[in-house]
């Protein structure tokens, strides 16, 4: 149950991180599709690390593990 309970949160962690930034990539970038690309590639790495994490670690250090990995993720789009 704590690893469910680990994973929506980080989904959730995840919506609220990216969904601000892809407005912001949208404006930024003059090609929508580049933008949305974008999103998706770092949206879906940071998830996958993120489920990775929560297999691999126990629920504290999956929590901040993933907290790190979403942080990187947005990061990443402005790259």
């Amino acid at each position: 149950a704590v690893v469910v309970i680990t994973f929506g949160m980080t989904d959730t962690s995840h919506d609220l991180l990216l969904t601000p930034t892809r407005a912001a990539m949208n404006d930024a970038f003059l090609d929508p599709e580049v933008s949305e690309l974008r999103c998706a590639v770092a949206g879906g790495a940071g998830k996958l690390v993120a489920l990775l994490c929560v297999v691999a670690f126990d629920t504290d250090k999956a929590f901040f593990a993933s907290g790190v990995v979403m942080f990187l993720a947005t990061v990443m789009q402005f790259l």
